[in-house]
């Protein structure tokens, strides 16, 4: 039978090539070593060598050799801390970047995103600053070379260090994925309703009224991302998330790559990539306001049936049964002037 630490072992080797990543994918791994526990005691300096074959072509694609650092205790990608210290060809490597932000109400049982180490400014041997021809021709001599990697963690730790070679996702790129996997349809954008999850009855004032009567629900959304502050373009939210609040997809994409951590803007929960969804019943609204800048840049108030109207404005519109996606459109789609005979009606009121 397997023992609990051969076991152990095939499950970190088994993530170790599992795991997928938000801003990169794997295209080979290249070598991995353990530490820790049996391994040694801190402060304990361990090393490998690897190579890295057709290095050249791979450069010319973009594609860059990183440093990985997944711990036992959870087979998971941890961030790089101040206890640990790597060395390339015998340069130590500054890490200080790769931490995460520790800074507000994101850090509070946060879900980060752990940064790979790029190392292949130390394994190239020139700066980044030279010119491009100069450091393609490093990179023809990275193959013939054997080269070495010693790692050091100042505390108590156990895991693996893993040497990969990536390509980088951008987070435009991968925005976009997200996108086209949840994209609602057209029909699923006219039919949308909002979420409604915690209603409340207004006092109309009237002390005197025995029916007490429950007004009609209304709540109010920012069309600005609380991330970026431009008006959403995409809006998205979590999909266990219970407000209808949107956030700009790409700003959020975006931000999570700079502070390393994956929590909601609006709930904070956490909220990993694989749990972006789009909102059809936002879409609709973005889409039914158009080019009117004072109403997009601005607030709206919503109600429980589809219906809403732009806060900062004098004339104000209702949107009714009848929308253009319905036709097939998306945001920004429809006629300009507002016409066509299947389009989206709006009513002064």
């Amino acid at each position: 039978r397997q023992s609990a630490a051969a076991a152990a072992a095939t499950a970190a080797q088994e993530h170790l090539h599992r795991t997928r990543y938000p801003f990169f994918d794997i295209v080979s791994h290249l070598a991995s070593m353990a530490f820790g526990d049996d391994h040694g005691v801190p402060g304990t300096m361990f090393n490998v060598t690897f190579n890295v074959p057709d290095f050249a072509r791979h450069f010319a694609r973009g594609e860059s050799v990183v440093v990985r650092l997944s711990l036992d205790i959870d087979h998971q990608d941890h961030a790089w801390t101040a206890s640990h210290a790597l060395k390339v060809n015998g340069t130590f490597v500054d890490l200080s970047a790769k931490r995460p932000k520790r800074k507000g109400r994101y850090y509070a049982n946060r879900l980060g995103t752990p940064v790979p180490v790029n190392i292949t400014d130390y394994i190239l041997g020139v700066s980044a600053s030279a010119d491009a021809h100069t450091r393609q021709e490093a990179a023809s001599q990275v193959s013939a070379r054997v080269h070495s990697l010693g790692f050091v963690v100042n505390e108590k730790q156990a895991g693996y260090v893993v040497i990969d070679l990536i390509k980088e996702i951008t987070p435009d790129e991968l925005a976009s994925s997200i996108r086209r996997k949840h994209e609602p349809s057209a029909a699923a954008i006219a039919s949308a309703l909002p979420v409604v999850t915690r209603p409340q009855s207004v006092d109309d004032g009237d002390d005197d009224s025995s029916d007490d009567a429950v007004a009609e629900v209304e709540f109010v959304l920012n069309l600005r991302c609380p991330l970026s502050f431009t008006v959403i373009a995409v809006p998205a939210r979590g999909a266990q998330c219970e407000h209808q609040q949107c956030f700009d997809l790409s700003g959020y994409v975006a931000f999570c790559k700079m502070q390393l951590v994956w929590h909601c803007p609006v709930c904070e929960q956490q909220l990993p990539p694989d749990d972006l969804r789009i909102d059809p019943f936002f879409y609709r609204v973005l889409q039914a306001l158009g080019d009117d800048e004072d109403a997009v840049d601005n607030k709206i108030r919503a109600r429980p049936d589809g219906t809403f109207e732009p806060m900062n404005k004098s004339r104000r519109h209702q949107i009714t049964a009848r929308n253009p996606l319905a036709q097939g459109g998306g945001i920004g789609a429809g006629d300009g002037d507002g016409g066509g005979g299947g389009g989206l009606s709006v009513d002064d009121v």
